[in-house]
Order: structure tokens, then sequence, then C-alpha cells
């Protein structure tokens, strides 16, 4: 019984490691973009290829950026592909010199409803901010603002609270793999008085891995 509870507690190390490894990765891989056209707004940004930065397209927007990593160290960016239409698709690739920094590696397929999800991303005065969530949604409602939100596999809704400064964040599977990038929180109308307000949700639009995989095989 005793080399059992053994066994069990070095069995859940082992996995605590590994998640705890996977995030560390993702967390030497994200940045923080800077637009100096605009004083100190940010967003956020990761390490997709040798030299190449993925972001939200709202965040460069042909803007001049400075691309901050965890190491401290601060390079210039250039904008040298950017899909933005409406939310949906709102990407954007950044050159700017990664070092030898590692690349977080892409997946093409689709999520699926309550897949776990975690995201890494500077919202706010929080920085390399790790949130967990989870897919709520791969569908869109019929009649939706297409132009808005996008034409359906171009995005999924988590369940993970985002908030400005998360804008450009990737999105990784519990196995460490790049499956969206944040784009905007989802505000829900509710009716107030004689018109309607929109209240923040815990709900993300979030690009999905078709539309990452298919903006960087383009680029």
């Amino acid at each position: 019984m005793m080399r059992a509870l053994v066994y069990a507690c070095l069995f859940i190390l082992a996995a605590c490691s590994s998640d705890s490894n996977r995030e560390q990765a993702a967390l030497d891989a994200v940045v923080i973009v800077y637009t100096t056209a605009q004083g100190s707004a940010h967003g956020s940004g990761v390490v997709v290829g040798q030299g190449l930065i993925l972001t939200a397209g709202h965040v460069s927007r042909g803007r001049e950026t400075l691309i901050a990593f965890r190491d401290g160290e601060i390079v210039a960016g250039k904008e040298v592909k950017m899909a933005l239409e409406g939310p949906a698709p709102d990407l954007a690739l950044v050159y700017a010199s990664t070092g030898d920094r590692e690349a977080v590696s892409v997946r093409c397929t689709p999520v699926a409803v309550g897949e776990p999800l975690y995201t890494v991303g500077h919202p706010v005065v929080s920085r390399w901010t790790v949130i967990w969530g989870k897919v709520a949604s791969v569908d869109l409602l019929e009649g939706s603002d297409r132009e808005l939100i996008g034409e359906d596999g171009s995005y999924f809704i988590a369940q993970m609270p985002v908030a400005p400064g998360s804008s450009g964040g990737p999105v990784f599977d519990s196995d460490g793999n790049l499956v969206g990038v944040a784009t905007a929180l989802l505000n829900a109308p509710m009716p107030m008085g004689f018109g309607s307000i929109s209240v923040p949700t815990s709900l993300a639009i979030i690009q999905s891995p078709a539309t990452i995989c298919e903006f960087l095989l383009d680029a």
C-alpha cells in the first residue's frame, strides 16, 4: 500500500513538473508589444519563428513597435504582414530580432468544447500572466454580425478572462501548442432603461487554429 502511494505521489509530481515546464517555455516565448506611437500602450505577442512575432492586427496596426522579452531585452519591431477585417481575422506578423529564443509549436487542428486552455499575456498592469480557461463554444449564432466576429471556424469562444493588454496574447492547449490568439472580450448587451449597455463577461473571442495556420502559411 505504501509503495502504491509513493508511486502515485511521484506520478502527480511528474505531471505537475511537466505542466510547469510547458508553461515556462510558453512564458519565455511571449513578448510585450509596445506601440511607440501611443507611448506606453501595449499588447501581447509570441515568437512563432526566427525573427517573427505573432500578435493581433489591432495591436500593431502599422505602428512602430518595441518588442520586450522576459529576460529584459527590448528590440525594435517592424510589421511585415497584417490581416485586419474587423476583429476576425485580426492578426499581424512583426519582424524583430529574436536571437536564439525558441518558437512555439503551432497546432492546426480544431479545438473542442470543454478543452482546457491557457493564455499568457500582459493584462493592464500585470506582466507575463498565465490564465487558465476552457473552450466555451465553436458555433456562431444565426444572424450574428459576421463582420464583427468572422465566419464559422475563424474563431472560437473561450471562458477565459482577458483585459486590455492581453490582445495578441497566445492561447495554448494543455500540451503547450499554440491554438489561438486573444482578440477581444465578448460583451453582453443588457437592458438599461430605454436603451442597453454592454456588460463585460468572462468570455473571450479567440482566433482559431485554422485562421492562424492559414495566416502563417501565406506569410
